[in-house]
């Protein structure tokens, strides 16, 4: 399980550290991927998930992290909380956006329909099981999804679906997830032996080789950093170098 933090945030956010460290206990003998801040996944209010995680044979998983003491959630309504004097949009909802986004990522690939629907994972890490279901309670109806509740001293353990994948199923998922273009997938890999005369048909036959970011690609394309990047590449030919 490979771990990019798409924000450099996630270096001072304590509650998403404290998951992460978790979770990847959960899914560290699985190959996947783990996002903080997924940028694919944004809502109206650009927000983005504080955990998005795809690993090989389950259902994937998104968390939202409720990083408030219960004292300090002075307001809850459909739309919007209010915690420490400040206004949100709806973790409910925003948590609904980003597993009804990431399934439709998914499900637009004919392949990946067999795939258990993503876990929407609801984490209060400073607040009890009671009193975050109170907290909840009124509000529950609004959501299209079913999220599961990790309260204050809680295990993760219940995220783990079981979702078995074939090889190509796999590739598609990781292409998907990661915002690779597969650019031909019915073709079968080139073999080493093949030989072009024409740049046309050569180039083409590259494009069908590129439905995979690897790790050093993904890690350049999701982060953002602080500061300025340079990418080169051939030009005409789509594949950058980092």
């Amino acid at each position: 399980m490979r771990f990019v933090p798409a924000l450099s945030s996630f270096a001072n956010d304590t509650a998403a550290q404290t998951a992460w460290a978790t979770l990847k206990v959960l899914f560290q003998q699985y190959e996947g991927y783990s996002f903080y801040k997924h940028p694919l996944l944004p809502t109206s209010t650009f927000d983005a998930p504080d955990l998005a995680i795809l690993a090989r044979d389950h259902a994937p998983v998104v968390v939202v992290i409720i990083k408030y003491n219960l004292a300090d959630i002075t307001h809850t309504s459909d739309e919007s909380w209010t915690a420490n004097g400040q206004t949100f949009d709806s973790p409910l909802l925003q948590l609904d956006d980003f597993v009804i986004g990431l399934d439709a990522m998914l499900k637009r690939e004919r392949t990946l329909r067999g795939i258990k629907p993503t876990v929407g994972v609801l984490s209060f890490p400073l607040i009890s099981r009671n009193d975050a279901e109170v907290l909840l309670k009124k509000h529950r109806d609004i959501m299209a999804t079913t999220p599961i509740l990790i309260c204050a001293g809680e295990g993760y353990e219940r995220v783990l679906h079981p979702s078995p994948m074939a090889e190509d199923v796999w590739a598609m998922a990781k292409s998907v997830f990661q915002g690779a273009s597969v650019l031909n997938r019915t073709t079968a890999p080139l073999s080493e032996t093949n030989t072009f005369d024409k740049l046309g048909p050569a180039i083409h036959a590259l494009e069908r080789e590129i439905s995979l970011f690897d790790d050093e690609q993904v890690q350049v394309a999701i982060q953002m950093a602080p500061g300025p990047q340079r990418i080169r590449g051939l030009a005409g030919t789509e594949r950058p170098s980092f």
